[in-house]
């Protein structure tokens, strides 16, 4: 072994020496580009060998070289006796070497997700079993350790939504999925027309009907009863934001508890002459009396009235717009234990 020994890898203006980085049993080992270079780090090794008894086995190792041409690099292989990894490579699970601003060097993060998630057929998991699985897997410890290390595109942010979405609302992979912008954009034109020709809200909430089944939007709607069969009650998990109270119904629709009004007080909801009125409507009212058809009898009329009046009491309404959202309960018919 030469005098100076190995000669590590320069760095910076100042010329700092970085001759290798060790993680448990993980080992890198940089220097000069040279015969020399490579022999002294050799000879580094068996000097370790024979103080400690752990052999380097130099056939597992591999090389390579930075700005340095293919045939020097197998050349130099050949003389250590070792293996040749080209760039960009991986060390420690993640890619070395390559322009991560490149939504395809991030496809191994899609394969391992993709996988993770398709070991799972999501007829067999309940809502909360899904969502579960899919917050193990898109927020665990393999996400975190690479955005940790790398900024991530927001195209790759949105596919890996994707496919967390994709996996929720369809289940089986290559099924069609779909989504509810039909709630979200009531005021589009062709939202418009699907209410004139199927109701509020097109009929999502009503039950399913089989006349004109080879329209499109009743194909649709067949969609969403084929995923209830499933487990995947996307309704029961559409909830409406309250906002200024114009374009939710107060009866019909959920946004006060898990369940309708008018099924949690329908003797009240019965006595209702404008059963689908809006909550503006009936939270600004002053005198139920007006829009009841009779007064409220004693027993359970009298409690379920005294019961609303409470629920209602303490809502506020605001100058924003109504919205739906997502409610999602991971306890609600989870069969697995989290």
């Amino acid at each position: 072994m030469s005098e100076q020994g190995m000669r590590g890898a320069r760095i910076g203006d100042s010329n700092m020496s970085l001759s290798h980085l060790i993680y448990a049993d993980d080992v890198i080992f940089l220097g000069d580009w040279s015969r020399v270079n490579a022999h002294n780090l050799l000879c580094i090794l068996c000097c370790f060998y024979l103080v400690s008894g752990l052999k380097i086995n130099v056939h597992k190792s591999n090389i390579s070289g930075v700005c340095v041409s293919d045939e020097d690099i197998s050349n130099m292989a050949d003389i250590l006796g070792c293996g040749v990894a080209a760039l960009p490579l991986k060390y420690l699970g993640v890619p070395v070497g390559c322009n991560m601003a490149r939504c395809s060097n991030w496809d191994v993060i899609f394969q391992k997700f993709s996988s993770k998630l398709t070991l799972w057929n999501a007829r067999l998991l309940s809502t909360g079993g899904r969502l579960s699985l899919i917050k193990s897997v898109l927020l665990g410890s393999l996400p975190t350790y690479y955005m940790s290390l790398y900024k991530v595109p927001v195209s790759v942010c949105n596919m890996l939504e994707s496919m967390r979405n994709n996996f929720f609302i369809g289940g089986d992979l290559g099924e069609k999925k779909m989504t509810w912008r039909m709630l979200k954009q009531p005021s589009d034109l062709w939202a418009i027309v699907i209410k004139e020709l199927h109701g509020h809200y097109g009929g999502i909430f009503d039950d399913p009907s089989f006349k004109s089944c080879y329209s499109p939007w009743c194909g649709i709607l067949s969609s969403v009863k084929t995923l209830k069969q499933k487990g995947i009650d996307l309704l029961s998990l559409c909830i409406r934001k309250l906002g200024n109270g114009t374009s939710i119904r107060f009866w019909d629709d959920i946004w006060c508890g898990h369940h309708p009004l008018k099924v949690q007080f329908h003797r009240i909801f019965m006595l209702d002459n404008d059963k689908s009125c809006c909550i503006a409507r009936r939270l600004t009212l002053a005198n139920w009396s007006n829009v009841l058809r009779r007064q409220p009898s004693g027993g359970i009329e009298s409690y379920q009235f005294s019961e609303l009046q409470h629920l209602i009491g303490t809502v506020e309404l605001s100058e924003h717009n109504d919205s739906w959202q997502w409610s999602l309960d991971v306890s609600r018919g989870f069969s697995v234990a989290s």
